[in-house]
């Protein structure tokens, strides 16, 4: 790494803050060598006082947290990692990163970081070396100020009236913004308070003024704002009556864009793409009995001037990658669809809410009576202490590192024959699931009494979006619920969708869902004629795959047929590299969860991926080799659409199976959200409620649903992707939609539309 940063590492000194080896390795073992670390920390300034003296040490490289520590003062390695600090006693500049040995895999485990780390370490490396050429800590300057009266804001917006670029962040108190920083470049950024703060005593009729000012700014649609996370910021902003015309850019957004497999917090973003030392305790460590007021201010103005740099920064290899358009004309514009999600969120039916809650209590007991006979006492299955005493211990179960569902699952598969131990097992699966759909039923609403839901727009690498449940700082109080981890079909779990239902008397849900849509793409990308001509034909791809499996007739496989499932599972896991056991487990708990009466051990799940070897030879002769090509060399895939990844992970198995998956679940996802953004802009005051991957739902009126809405969404979802400037490049894909409408977000029947797909 020091070769790769332009220095030859016998031109460094090494040396150590301990410099003995403790057992296993472990500083927390150091006593054991009979020496302390205290007691060579002064033959460490001494070493350290030599070398300088000889006109070296100009920086110090500071690998891990003990380092970081003796050295500058300061702990967190992961958060002062990247930045340039003064050395403590002897002077000269440290930067602080992590110990490369965290990447390494022990005795089978993983790294304490990811592999991808390597890449922001070797950064780190790159900017002690940039540093030891100076002798002097020169650090970003930047003139950092806050309003003390309006007359303030006021001269700071005439100076900069001809600058329409601008960064913005707020802060928040109780969920209540407090003030509100404005930055026109990194070099210059104002906070202004919203709300009387301690120490500051502006005046009710100025603060006024305040508000008058930045309610004018927001809304002049000759600027371009930028912010970092700017949904929370916003949706803050607007609980008090501010409304931003537009936002230009989210360096969040923007981060995952450029880089999808880094993190996106400011915190990162600052150590990678400018020279400001880590700063974010500033805000956690504030006492308002303590601290003053205006070291909150001075933090909220270095916010919007490190956004307003990270935003350049990231532009410069958005620019140089390729990512500019699919940025400002993709991902940006998803940006207000998501926060109107969040916004509107789901209706609540009370009644149907009870009945549910009502219904599970009832089957938690059942199950939990049922247990309850067969072990002789009392038992909470969310223990995990408690379930391994009982399998463990009670049931002479052979043992396992974890006791959650995937272990249980195999265990059943693969282990355990005796029923009544089968039967253990399987009540304690039931009523985790049962005591997890109850508390689904029981998340508490909002203000309003609506269901919402958290959006991450960029939730994975692929650009896939996730959702959580609202807590601090977007809510005082945990509420809502995880529109993502609502379960479609199934005993257990499937029937909270009833509870759902439109905003209106008259109002109905629609639905749009991609049919069989990254099995689609996997036959492009492996130029599968055959299986193209079946989707063609109507052929009942899973029935046929079934077949495949089981014999028999394909006839014999049709809905609702358990096999069919396997099916299903089989050819899409088979197309992304899975093994036996995850094939085992995933087909197992789908099964269970939505309430399909079927099993498959590990053995046969080897037989099934054994027949898929045999069925789709082109994944293996086209597609599989593609992919490896691109992960030695220079790992880098685009997707139809243009979102691009770097893969930086070590080149195993589990590289292949993430690129393999990469472009199917990256392009349809792409394709969901392409046909959000030209849905909205024709049907501006239509409501979108959710976004699930392969599918969106929106509400509105019966007649205008079925008659406008439906065919013009099924039209741009059934738009064919293009898929010549893939890193795999091919031809056109269209991908059927189906359209369902109903009245609850469960009951939902398919629209007869015309077919301009297949």
């Amino acid at each position: 790494m020091l070769r790769l940063a332009g220095i030859a590492p016998e031109a460094c000194f090494f040396t150590n803050v301990f410099p003995y080896r403790p057992p296993g390795n472990d500083i927390r073992r150091a006593s054991e060598t009979g020496h302390t670390i205290e007691e060579c920390i002064p033959d460490l300034w001494t070493t350290l006082k030599a070398i300088r003296t000889q006109g070296g040490a100009k920086c110090i490289l500071a690998l891990g947290n003990l380092a970081l520590q003796v050295l500058t003062g300061e702990s967190g390695i992961k958060k002062w990692r990247g930045s340039i600090l003064p050395c403590l006693y002897v002077g000269g500049k440290v930067v602080a990163s992590i110990h490369p040995a965290n990447l390494f895999e022990r005795r089978g485990k993983k790294g304490m970081f990811p592999y991808s780390a390597k890449v922001y370490i070797q950064m780190d490396f790159n900017r002690a070396v940039e540093e030891s050429l100076t002798e002097e800590l020169e650090l970003p300057k930047r003139n950092l100020s806050f309003a003390k009266r309006s007359l303030d804001l006021y001269d700071y917006l005439g100076r900069h009236e001809g600058d329409k670029r601008a960064a913005l962040d707020i802060e928040a108190y109780h969920c209540v913004p407090s003030m509100i920083s404005i930055a026109f470049s990194r070099h210059e950024s104002l906070s202004v308070p919203l709300v009387p703060l301690p120490g500051l005593s502006i005046p009710t009729y100025d603060l006024a003024e305040i508000w008058r000012m930045i309610d004018k700014f927001l809304r002049d649609k000759t600027m371009e704002f930028i912010g970092q996370n700017w949904k929370y910021d916003d949706e803050k902003l607007s609980c008090i009556g501010f409304r931003m015309w537009k936002l230009f850019a989210d360096t969040m957004l923007l981060q995952k864009t450029v880089n999808p497999e880094f993190d996106a917090n400011l915190a990162f973003i600052t150590s990678t793409y400018t020279r400001e030392p880590y700063y974010k305790d500033e805000y956690r460590t504030f006492d308002p009995s303590k601290d003053s007021i205006e070291k909150i201010l001075i933090y909220n103005a270095r916010d919007s001037a490190v956004t307003f740099e990270a935003y350049e920064e990231l532009m410069k290899d958005a620019e140089e990658i390729g990512l500019v358009d699919f940025f400002f004309n993709f991902v940006m514009k998803l940006h207000p669809i998501y926060q109107e999600i969040e916004e509107i969120g789901l209706k609540v039916d009370f009644d149907v809410r009870n009945k549910l809650y009502a219904r599970y209590i009832d089957l938690q007991l059942e199950e939990e009576d049922k247990l309850f006979k067969i072990i002789g006492h009392p038992i909470n299955c969310n223990s995990h202490p408690q379930v391994k005493f009982l399998l463990w211990e009670e049931l002479r179960i052979p043992r396992r590192a974890k006791v959650d569902e995937d272990t249980l699952v195999a265990l059943l598969m693969n282990v355990v024959k005796k029923d009544d131990k089968r039967a253990v097992l399987n009540h304690i699966i039931n009523i985790r699931r049962i005591r997890n759909a109850k508390s689904k039923i029981a998340s508490r609403v909002d203000y309003d009494g609506r269901m919402r839901t958290s959006y991450r727009l960029v939730g994975t690498e692929a650009g896939r979006s996730s959702t959580a449940i609202l807590k601090k700082p977007v809510r005082m109080h945990e509420m809502g619920m995880s529109f993502h981890s609502i379960t479609k079909h199934g005993d257990l779990g499937g029937d909270i969708r009833t509870m759902f239902v439109p905003t209106f008397p008259g109002w109905v849900f629609l639905n749009a869902d991609l049919a069989t849509a990254e099995t689609r793409v996997v036959a492009v990308l492996s130029q599968d004629e055959e299986l193209l001509r079946w989707f063609k034909e109507g052929v009942d791809v899973h029935a046929r795959t079934s077949a495949f499996i089981f014999g028999g007739d394909e006839a014999s496989y049709q809905k609702p047929a358990p096999e069919r499932h396997i099916g299903k599972i089989g050819r899409h896991a088979y197309a992304y590299g899975t093994t036996a056991r995850r094939l085992m487990l995933e087909a197992n708990t789908q099964a269970r969860r939505f309430g399909i009466d079927i099993q498959v051990s590990q053995w046969r799940a080897g037989k099934v991926l054994e027949i898929m070897d045999e069925k789709c030879p082109k994944i293996q002769e086209v597609y599989w080799p593609a992919i490896r090509a691109v992960a030695h060399g220079d790992r880098i895939l685009r997707t139809a659409h243009g979102r691009v990844r770097q893969f930086l992970n070590r080149l195993n198995d589990d590289l292949y199976r993430e690129m393999y998956s990469y472009i199917p679940q990256a392009d349809v996802s792409d394709k969901t959200k392409g046909a959000m953004i030209k849905t909205k802009k024709k049907f501006p005051l239509l409501r979108i409620l959710i976004e699930a991957h392969d599918s969106f739902t929106c509400e509105g009126e019966r007649n205008m649903l079925e008659q406008e809405v439906a065919p013009y969404v099924k039209e741009v979802m059934e738009e064919p992707i293009d898929f010549s400037g893939c890193t795999i490049s091919r031809g056109e894909l269209s991908i059927p939609c189906d359209i369902e409408v109903g009245e609850n977000y469960k009951d939902l029947k398919k629209l007869k539309l015309p077919v301009s797909a297949g």
